[in-house]
């Protein structure tokens, strides 16, 4: 797998020539300005479309939060616990988050799954 663009991410609305306006996504590093993509808004729906670059925007930290949480639930031993069993419980239920999702999420970044 290849790295991608490190984070963080951020949205900047632009204008360009003729006024096409889009949404890109673009990061620093390194000393250099980058975008690891954009989104082009459709004008029927552009809080959607403003919506989605915001979560784009935001993959990296949430690849680094999901894999802190892996990180949690492995063991020194290589035993892996679900999140439910490291958090216990939150509030009045148990714990809606499952390690699966997370490790799914993981191993999509990574190009494991689509």
């Amino acid at each position: 797998m290849s790295q991608h663009t490190p984070g963080p991410w951020k949205v900047e609305e632009r204008v360009e020539a003729g006024g096409i306006v889009h949404l890109a996504i673009t990061a620093r590093h390194a000393g250099k300005d980058w975008m690891p993509c954009s989104v082009t808004p459709q004008s029927k729906a552009r809080g959607t479309d403003f919506a989605n670059a915001r979560l784009i925007a935001a993959a990296p930290e949430m690849l680094k939060a999901l894999e802190a949480l892996k990180a949690l639930s492995e063991d020194s031993a290589g035993s892996t616990y679900t999140l439910r069993e490291v958090f216990g419980t939150f509030g009045k239920g148990p714990a809606q988050i499952e390690g699966a999702l997370a490790l799914d999420a993981i191993a999509k970044v990574q190009g494991g799954r689509e």
